[in-house]
């Protein structure tokens, strides 16, 4: 580092404790909103609410592996990071634990979208020619989710022994981040290997993004139709408007608050070439409360789930309470999405 170079004081350590307290506190509440989904889902939701415990089940993983196993450090916004999790006494070599992080975070998104198609298929007409069989369906599914979870696993191959000579070309363009460089515990792919690691995995996110807008503006396109050309009842169709409705609800809160401040720290640190490790602490800390704003999300627009649990702060016996949209300002306020 050059004695010219003045860094900021970096907070690791809150990063690192604050992770581990993420964990307790969003471990019970991912078990109530699973409770919520298994035990107080109407008949009507029964695929609704698989959907929703397979990405459930994703989230609490994904949790796991970032707030305390690998606990990582963003030290390159690609291929590179320096974890501090459980794994390291472990001895996992760091070139896995980066794989594991990615791969976690691939099965959200691959959760996220799986939903969303799900919604798609359930909709369409019987003649549609979209309506493909389940077993189509089931390939399309374990594809996706193999391509996501496994995005850095054929790289690992290339994986460089020799890391100094990264490391140090890399804490000449970013000094302050050789705090994190130097550790045994730090991973990077070697140059020839994150150009491709790069691409690919900006061709796997477009990917992920068109299929996203593709189910989502698919099922806008679908409702619109009349009830009689989709040959269900005006009551099925607005049922389905309120599961969709919950849906972008649902995964629009943590897109806004857990995920762009990243693309943000990203975008920015490509433009200028400037880094930060404290931002980059708190955007993973930020991505991992995806579980607790989904959580709230289903608390607050799904009827069942919502009825429980303010029958559980107001002590009634009964699970179900009656909310009067005359006289409740939050029934006015979330009355219109609510799944009844």
């Amino acid at each position: 580092m050059s004695s010219t170079t003045v860094c900021p004081p970096y907070h690791r350590d809150l990063y690192v404790y604050g992770m581990h307290i993420l964990f307790v506190v969003q471990t019970p509440v991912l078990l109530f909103i699973s409770y919520c989904v298994k035990y107080k889902s109407t008949p009507a939701m029964n695929t609704f609410k698989m959907m929703l415990l397979h990405q459930i089940v994703w989230l609490f993983i994904n949790q796991t592996v970032k707030a305390l196993l690998v606990v990582p450090v963003t030290v390159r916004p690609i291929g590179g990071i320096s974890s501090y999790g459980i794994l390291n006494l472990l001895n996992v070599p760091p070139h896995v634990q980066y794989h594991l992080d990615t791969s976690v975070l691939g099965g959200v998104v691959a959760s996220t979208i799986s939903l969303l198609e799900n919604r798609f298929y359930c909709y369409q007409p019987p003649n549609s020619m979209f309506k493909i069989s389940d077993k189509a369906r089931a390939v399309i599914y374990v594809t996706r989710l193999v391509l996501f979870t496994n995005l850095a696993l054929p790289l690992t191959m290339f994986t460089n022994d020799d890391q100094n000579s990264i490391k140090e070309k890399f804490a000449k363009i970013l000094p302050c981040f050789a705090v994190e460089l130097y550790r045994n515990e730090t991973f990077f792919y070697a140059e020839n290997v994150y150009a491709l690691y790069k691409y690919l995995s900006i061709g796997v996110v477009s990917f992920g993004i068109f299929e996203t807008l593709f189910y989502a503006f698919g099922v806008v396109w679908i409702l619109r139709k009349s009830s009689e050309e989709l040959m269900i009842s005006e009551a099925t169709k607005q049922l389905q408007k309120k599961f969709f409705r919950a849906i972008l609800v649902q995964e629009i809160a943590p897109w806004l608050i857990a995920y762009q401040p990243q693309n943000f720290i990203i975008i920015f640190g490509s433009i200028t070439g400037q880094g930060s490790l404290n931002l980059n602490n708190l955007s993973t800390f930020l991505m991992t409360t995806h579980s607790i704003w989904a959580s709230i999300s289903l608390l607050l627009i799904v009827k069942p789930y919502r009825e429980f649990f303010l029958g559980l702060l107001l002590c009634r016996r009964n699970n179900v309470i009656e909310i009067r949209t005359n006289s409740s300002v939050f029934s006015r306020i979330f009355g219109y999405l609510a799944i009844a």
